[in-house]
């Protein structure tokens, strides 16, 4: 390999790589600062889309969990139209995990009844979601009278 290749090349190409950071096109652009939207002026979303589809959202109603029915109690009630729950109606919920096939008075519906009166009192429609999923239901849930899983 000549010098030419070993030294000349290496530096024309720094020349090159150099001159390009110096020219003007490649230089940040400075744009205007905007001033975001007060929040009055924000339209909606499930008004802005009214009439195609509803605009929904899933919710959490579970203390100490995400209780986004709390913390985020403005949003869900300006953009959205609809909403599912996450959890609070799915088996693990109703039923502990801990509980055998003599369940019924040890039902617990307090959480989905959140949800659900929150979406009444709103006027919101309310989507199911997945009663019985498969890893998150006890395995006597799934077995016949004689123990064996159906």
């Amino acid at each position: 390999m000549s010098w030419k290749r070993r030294v000349l090349y290496p530096i024309l190409v720094m020349l090159l790589v150099f001159s390009f950071t110096a020219c003007d096109f490649l230089q940040p652009i400075e744009h205007e600062t905007v001033e975001p939207l007060p929040p009055a002026l924000i339209p909606s979303l499930y008004e802005t889309y009214e009439g195609y589809f509803d605009i929904g959202v899933a919710v959490s109603a579970s203390p100490g969990y995400s209780d986004t029915l709390s913390t985020h109690r403005d949003l869900i009630d300006k953009h959205f139209k609809s909403i599912t729950a996450e959890n609070e109606m799915k088996l693990q919920e109703i039923l502990p995990w801990n509980y055998s096939s003599d369940y019924l008075d040890k039902l617990d519906l307090s959480k989905g009844d959140r949800v659900v009166n929150y979406a009444m009192n709103d006027d919101k429609r309310v989507r199911g979601h997945v009663l019985v999923w498969h890893t998150q239901i006890s395995d006597w849930f799934l077995e016949d009278g004689n123990g064996k899983k159906t």
